[in-house]
């Protein structure tokens, strides 16, 4: 068991097994642990059963004195081999686990059974994932949670797990599969109703929410989530949902909350995501401290170097904006969503022209096509890339040639209702009300509340512009 428990990059033994002595009740054993500075105590039970041994596992919060988890009996032979005696202390090995890691902790245990001590890595090195804001840890978090699902059947706080991160990145909006992803989702949560956490139950309700659109269902379920595990990775989502509620300014002071709470080692992508925000509000002042701060710690990032841009274009820092434009094709953002340098030409050009530089706004997408042209090949690989290439023909005045690029991509994802509402937009823009008519067909016919409100923003958009 100590060496199982040590194998946590997180987790040390402050009195390993042999030297904490007997203990007689479970504020005896707390007391042995605070004499020995521990969080957390663990009593075994053994009781001999002929030719085999009965194992009972308690443990305990040292400071309260409180039972946090009485395990299930184990048995094995009274001459149990090592590896015998490991299998019987794996889920002692993965409780702890879960009440050690500084993403978890106790208010995450399980309630119904626990995955096994390799399942139970793989799930938090998911966790650990989602702190952070790059798209290949997305990537690699959505695989690892799916792999736990598969190898371990009997978890069912995974499932949760999973139908949040679905939920929380889309994956059940406009990606492939998106609307039978949703019913899963439902499905699962609706399994582990009658037996889940607080914590488990505040998952669900969040998944739920998500698979329609977020709103104040949602932002109740991950306040109740972060009330419950003030540590867990997923307090970063909160004044994001803020955000789309467009409540900027709660979400900033929430922003502002977590940096001071994580000092030193607050990310880059922390701070640029509070710039944001802080751009939303017009304070550019503040946004560029933020994006400074960003920079510091990552120099060539792009999305670091975006933020500033976007900040300096709002303080009429039209030299400064030049330079940093200059910047971006060097610059490291591969490993992003939207990370690379034709979508931030674009959004460039498009706030310039919205601050009042509608020539250098011009110069900047036309800066953008050029950028998609020379990159044929990730336009040819990415859908994000493809998409933006036709957004930048249509910012650049190139109507008619966005409208035949968007007709040619359709068929690479028939399900993205993003492509059909650009090109409704377009139609509406050239006039051509039979093509339009069409495009509204199709929006209407899709599953609105399996696609995150995707289907009905589109129409929207449409409608703005006719």
């Amino acid at each position: 068991t100590v060496r199982g428990v040590t194998a946590f990059s997180w987790a040390r033994v402050e009195s390993p097994a042999g030297q904490a002595g007997a203990a007689a009740s479970d504020d005896d054993a707390a007391s042995h642990a605070r004499r020995a500075h521990a969080a957390t105590a663990v009593t075994t039970t053994l009781l001999p059963a002929g030719d085999s041994v009965q194992l009972q596992f308690r443990v305990i919060d040292a400071q309260a004195g409180t039972l946090l988890r009485s395990l299930p009996i184990a048995r094995v032979g009274a001459n149990a081999s090592a590896d015998e005696l490991r299998k019987a202390a794996d889920p002692l090995v993965v409780t702890l686990g879960f009440i050690t890691s500084p993403r978890l902790g106790a208010p995450t245990l399980p309630s119904a059974d626990l995955p096994t001590s390799e399942g139970f890595r793989l799930f938090e090195s998911a966790v650990s994932d989602f702190s952070r804001a790059d798209t290949l840890s997305r990537n690699r978090m959505i695989k690892s949670l799916r792999d736990v699902v598969a190898q371990e059947p009997q978890f069912a706080q995974a499932r949760l797990w999973l139908g949040f991160v679905y939920t929380w990145f889309a994956q059940t909006s406009r990606r492939a599969g998106g609307a039978a992803r949703t019913d899963t989702v439902v499905r699962w949560v609706n399994e582990a109703r009658g037996h889940a956490t607080p914590f488990e139950a505040a998952l669900g309700d969040f998944a739920i929410a998500g698979t329609r659109e977020f709103n104040e269902q949602g932002l109740a379920a991950a306040r109740r989530i972060i009330s419950i595990s003030p540590n867990s990775p997923i307090v970063r989502t909160l004044p994001t949902v803020l955000l789309d509620l467009n409540r900027p300014r709660e979400a900033v002071t929430m922003f502002e909350g977590l940096i001071r709470r994580m000092g030193d080692s607050t990310p880059a992508a922390l701070y640029v995501i509070t710039g944001e925000a802080l751009h939303f509000l017009g304070d550019y002042k503040a946004q560029l401290d933020k994006c400074r701060a960003a920079r510091r710690l990552a120099p060539s990032d792009q999305i670091a170097i975006r933020c500033e841009i976007m900040a300096r274009i709002g303080l009429g820092d039209t030299i400064a904006v030049r330079s940093l434009l200059d910047e971006l094709p060097a610059s490291s953002g591969s490993d992003r969503m939207f990370g690379f340098a034709g979508d931030a030409y674009l959004i460039a050009g498009q706030e310039l022209a919205a601050h009042g530089y509608p020539k250098f706004g011009a110069e900047v997408v036309n800066r953008a096509v050029a950028w998609f042209e020379a990159n044929d090949a990730a336009v040819r690989t990415s859908m994000d890339v493809a998409l933006r290439k036709g957004i930048a023909l249509a910012t650049a005045g190139r109507t008619r040639e966005a409208i035949v690029y968007f007709k040619a991509l359709m068929p690479r994802d028939t399900s993205d209702s993003r492509i059909r509402g650009y090109l409704g937009r377009l139609y509406a823009e050239v006039g051509d009300s039979a093509a339009l008519a069409g495009e509204l067909v199709w929006l209407r016919s899709r599953p609105n509340e399996k696609m995150q409100g995707a289907p009905q923003y589109e129409i929207a958009a449409i409608t703005a512009h006719l």
